[in-house]
Parts: C-alpha cells; sequence; structure tokens
C-alpha cells in the first residue's frame, strides 16, 4: 500500500522527515509534542467571552437546525430573529412570548391557515 503524503498545515507527517506534525490554528505546523505559541488577543469593545460563547453556540446550533429541516421540512415554520432573542433574558419573557405569537400568526397567515393567535 502505497504511504499518502500529508501537508503538515493540516496535520499528518512528512515522509522525508519522519517527523510528525499536528495542524495549528494560524495554519502553522507544529512539530508533536510541542506547545503551539497562541498570542492573547483582546476582544473588541463591549464583547464578553460569554457572547463569544454564545454566538458560537448559535452558529453550530443553525447549521445542525439547516440539515435537519432540510431532511423534514416542516408545513409551516416560524422563525423568530436572532437579534430579537437572547440567552438568559427571563425578565423580556413577555415580550418574547407576544414576539411568538406575532410570528405564528403571520406564519400561518401566510400558509392561508388563519391567523392562529388566541
Amino acid at each position: 500500500m502505497r504511504e499518502r503524503n500529508h501537508n503538515p498545515r493540516v496535520g499528518g507527517s512528512s515522509p522525508s522527515s519522519g517527523i510528525s506534525f499536528s495542524s495549528h490554528p494560524e495554519g502553522e505546523a507544529v512539530k508533536e509534542g510541542e506547545e503551539p505559541q497562541a498570542e492573547a488577543r483582546e476582544l473588541p469593545v463591549g464583547l464578553t467571552g460569554f457572547d463569544v460563547m454564545n454566538y458560537s453556540l448559535a452558529a453550530m446550533q443553525t447549521l445542525v437546525n439547516r440539515y435537519r429541516l432540510a431532511g423534514s421540512p416542516p408545513d409551516i415554520l416560524v422563525t423568530i430573529p436572532v437579534t430579537d432573542v437572547r440567552t438568559l433574558e427571563f425578565h423580556r419573557a413577555e415580550s418574547m412570548i407576544a414576539l411568538g405569537r406575532t410570528a405564528t400568526a403571520e406564519a400561518l397567515g401566510e400558509a392561508g391557515l388563519g391567523s392562529g393567535a388566541s
């Protein structure tokens, strides 16, 4: 079996040197057993680590939802803009429920199924 020549930038080994590499966030090769040198980067003003975590989870959830919806499309899809709802904003429950009712009524109306609001 022929050995493939791996690119050290994406992980693998270099057949000529026998040195193993792992991938590095900036795309630089790092020898096996060495720690990559990471720079401490400041977050933009107004952006917290919690925000970064929320945006990362939202991006992942969006992709998962797209795959699920592609496999089993719903008859009616009610969407809420992500700019209107944030994690841990329980104090805004009444306005979020009203937003959900409005979005549901609009979706039902577009589908020709009446207002749907109670």
